[in-house]
This record gives C-alpha cells, sequence and structure tokens, in this order.
C-alpha cells in the first residue's frame, strides 16, 4: 500500500508544484495583466454578441438570424478587399515603430494604410452603388438590405483599421473596446429599445453601429496620435507596404472564406432558418475559444516585438506560457458547453433547441478546443514574416473547406457544416504547429513545455 501511494503522493504534489509556478508566472506577466483586460472586453463583446441574437431571435426568429449572419459575412468578405491585409501590416509595424518609440514613423505609417484602405472602400461602395441602381444586385430576395450594405462598407473598413492600430501600441482596452464590445453592445441596446419583428431590423441596428463607432475611433486615434511627437525615421512608400501586405490579405482571404463559406452554403443549399440555428451554436461554440482570443490579443504584438528583437528564447517561453494558460482555463469552459449544449441553446428559443442544433454545437466546440490546443500558431507565423506560408497553409485548408462543406451539407444539413468547420480547423492548426517547429525549433503545445535545442 504505501509502495503505490508515494509516488501517487509525490505526483500530485509535484503537480500541484508546477501549476502553482505557472499561475505565479503568468500572473506577473505582460501577458496576464494586459490579457486580463483584453479578457474582460472579450466576455463582454460576446455577451453583447448574445444579447444581440437573443433580442434577434426573440423578436424575429431564427430566419432574421440567417439573414443577418448572411449580412456579416458579406460584409466580412467585402472589408477583405478594401483592407487589403493592411490591418495585420499594421499591428506588425506599428508595434514595432511603438516598442522603439519612433512615433513619426508610426503615425505616417498609419495615414498612409488609411488613405489605401480609404481610397479602396470608395471605389468599391460606388460600384455596388451601380450595379444596385441598374438591378443587377439582390440578397436572396431582399434588395432593400443591399442599400444598407452600400451604407456600411466604408465605416466598417475603417472602425477595423483604427481597432488594429490601437492594438499595435497595446493600448489594449480600445482595441476591445471597438473590436469587441461597442458594435454589437450598441446594436443589442438598439434592438431592445426598437423591439421590431421586422426581418432586416437586425441588419439595420448594426449599421447605425458601425458609422457612430467608426466616427468615434477616429477622433480618438487623433487625440491619442496627437501625443506622440517625433521625427520621421523609416519611411514606408505606399507600394511597398502593399506588398508586403499582400501575402496577409491573401491569407485573410483565406482564412475569412473558411470562417465564413459555412454560413453562406448553409444559406445556398438549405435556408436562413437553417443559418440562424447554426449561427447561435457557431456562437455558442466560440466561448471555447474565449481566452484564446484574449491571449492573443496581447500575444501579437509582444510575438512581432520579441521576434524583431531576435530574442528567441523569451519568445518560445512567452507562446508555451500563453499555450498552458489557454488551455487550463478553456477545458472547464469546453466540458460545460458539452454537457448542457441543450440548455444553451434553450436559452435562444426552443427553434434552436433540436437534435441537429446541439449535435452542431457540440462538434464546433471540439474544433474550437482543437484551435486553443495547438495555440496561436498563424499569430506566429505571421509575426515573423512567414506570412506566405501561413497563407499557403489556409488555402489548402480552404480547398478542404469548400470541398467538405459542398458534399457534407446536402447530405447532413447544419450537422455537415458543423463537421466541415471542425475537420479544417485541425488541419490548419496542425500544419500550423508543424512549420513553427520547423522555423523557430519549439512547439506551443500545452503537454510539450520545454524548449527543445
Amino acid at each position: 500500500m504505501i509502495v503505490v501511494d508515494l509516488p501517487l503522493t509525490y505526483y500530485k504534489r509535484n503537480l500541484k508544484e508546477k501549476i502553482y509556478k505557472l499561475l505565479l508566472t503568468i500572473s506577473n506577466s505582460e501577458l496576464f495583466t494586459k490579457g486580463s483586460s483584453a479578457l474582460i472586453f472579450k466576455i463582454g463583446g460576446m455577451l453583447a454578441i448574445y444579447f444581440f441574437h437573443f433580442f434577434l431571435a426573440k423578436f424575429a426568429g431564427p430566419s432574421a438570424n440567417g439573414l443577418f449572419s448572411t449580412f456579416f459575412t458579406l460584409v466580412s468578405i467585402i472589408a477583405v478587399f478594401t483592407i487589403l491585409g493592411l490591418d495585420t501590416f499594421l499591428l506588425k509595424k506599428l508595434a514595432d515603430f511603438n516598442s522603439k518609440q519612433q512615433w513619426g514613423s508610426l503615425k505616417k505609417t498609419y495615414k498612409k494604410a488609411i488613405g489605401v484602405v480609404l481610397s479602396i472602400s470608395i471605389t468599391i461602395t460606388f460600384l455596388l452603388y451601380l450595379f444596385f441602381t441598374n438591378g443587377y444586385l439582390d440578397f436572396y430576395g431582399k434588395a432593400d438590405i443591399i442599400p444598407l450594405l452600400i451604407l456600411i462598407i466604408i465605416p466598417f473598413s475603417v472602425l477595423h483599421i483604427n481597432a488594429e492600430a490601437f492594438r499595435a501600441i497595446k493600448n489594449i482596452k480600445l482595441f476591445s473596446f471597438f473590436k469587441n464590445f461597442s458594435v454589437f453592445g450598441l446594436a443589442a441596446i438598439g434592438l431592445f429599445f426598437v423591439h421590431n419583428s421586422e426581418q432586416n431590423i437586425g441588419v439595420f441596428t448594426f449599421t447605425i453601429s458601425v458609422i457612430i463607432l467608426s466616427v468615434l475611433s477616429i477622433i480618438l486615434w487623433l487625440r491619442t496620435a496627437n501625443k506622440l511627437h517625433a521625427p520621421i525615421g523609416e519611411n514606408i512608400p505606399i507600394p511597398a507596404m502593399i506588398k508586403e501586405s499582400f501575402p496577409m490579405f491573401l491569407s485573410g482571404s483565406l482564412f475569412l472564406l473558411m470562417s465564413w463559406v459555412d454560413i453562406l452554403m448553409l444559406g445556398y443549399f438549405e435556408n436562413q432558418y437553417s443559418v440562424g440555428i447554426y449561427t447561435i451554436a457557431l456562437k455558442l461554440a466560440g466561448l471555447t475559444g474565449l481566452i484564446l482570443f484574449a491571449t492573443n490579443t496581447i500575444l501579437g504584438p509582444k510575438i512581432s516585438e520579441l521576434y524583431h528583437n531576435k530574442n528567441m528564447q523569451s519568445l518560445a517561453s512567452t507562446v508555451q506560457s500563453a499555450s498552458k494558460f489557454t488551455f487550463l482555463l478553456s477545458l472547464p469552459i469546453f466540458l460545460i458547453i458539452i454537457l448542457f449544449s441543450g440548455f444553451f441553446l434553450n436559452i435562444f428559443g426552443s427553434e434552436f433547441n433540436t437534435i441537429m442544433g446541439k449535435e452542431a454545437l457540440i462538434i464546433l466546440s471540439v474544433g474550437q478546443m482543437t484551435n486553443v490546443f495547438f495555440g496561436a500558431v498563424i499569430y506566429i507565423l505571421d509575426m515573423t514574416g512567414k506570412q506566405i506560408t501561413s497563407r499557403n497553409i489556409l488555402f489548402f485548408t480552404a480547398i478542404i473547406n469548400i470541398t467538405l462543406n459542398w458534399y457534407l451539407i446536402p447530405v447532413y444539413g447544419i450537422k455537415g457544416a458543423a463537421m466541415a468547420t471542425t475537420i479544417s480547423i485541425f488541419f490548419w492548426t496542425l500544419l500550423g504547429a508543424v512549420f513553427v517547429k520547423k522555423y523557430f525549433n519549439f512547439y506551443g503545445f500545452p503537454i510539450f513545455s520545454k524548449n527543445k535545442k
């Protein structure tokens, strides 16, 4: 009895010591102190999203949720082309300028990037307006949605760029506010007070929220930038910016395609009612990735800073600490969602608490937990000049995702879309982890805590 119990006691004590040291290291790190602020806003943002979809489901039903999700998908796809990868470029370059206190270069680079984004946004808006006025555009039989689509493109793009700019200079509170909480929070408040059952009410309140907050983000960025005074050092020409951001644009396009193709193909093969149920399952599954997103908020610029300062040992230890942190905190969330899937779906209405809704939620949650396990592999590649590799990974998995959705949705419906998404997440995160090991000789998995030399 004693012989068996002693190793077990030692193992428990050793495990407790390791967990204590890990939590102590994390609690004293920038990753935790700034990531905790991001986590608070992320939680608030997700609550805002859930309240928005809750009010929309209660007032207008699953079809209205599906219509909004399809609208949001199209806006996001258009924004990829208006932003052209400059959001990730700004995150990387402005973080570098910020760490070196090169404020003049920081402000100059931002002005050039926002100028490019505005030029493209205005051009695309004008083209969509011409197509619409000449009767060439339709939106699943909802032509009255098109003017809102045209109206939202410019402010949506500006808001996204400004949020990433705040993130690059480590103003995580403003980044998290504009990126996570504000848009859906304001839209949810609008839905609550309007209390309208029109199918396009979600699209309308969201569009108004984006316009208001894009103006606010411009005001706050100008106020922040005016406090930074320094001569211009590095002056990056616009062609050079676009050349560097273009692989990120392709990666962003592929990532977005992989993220939203299930919504578009569900709308094509099924109907907006099915899209509405799937959207709620997707949002609930996103709770599993809540900690990962909050961690990545501060991890992105930190990776760029450590890499450009050639501090590879700290880069490895930071990524590995983040992986342990996210895995330990995400696992209980994952288990709760799996065990009480029906309860969470039923909050939005009995129409959502179906067998296929539960199956989709469980499958999507497994996909999110897979993402948590492998960690911020695409972030690492993008922030360290390996964006072409991340683009190739996403291109390969996008093909897999489209193919799987095409074959699985007609057979399994909502469940098929969830299966396609989860399988795709597994492939992109696995390949990303393989290339991180190849380039930097370390794993970010929670079970591989030591840097391999």
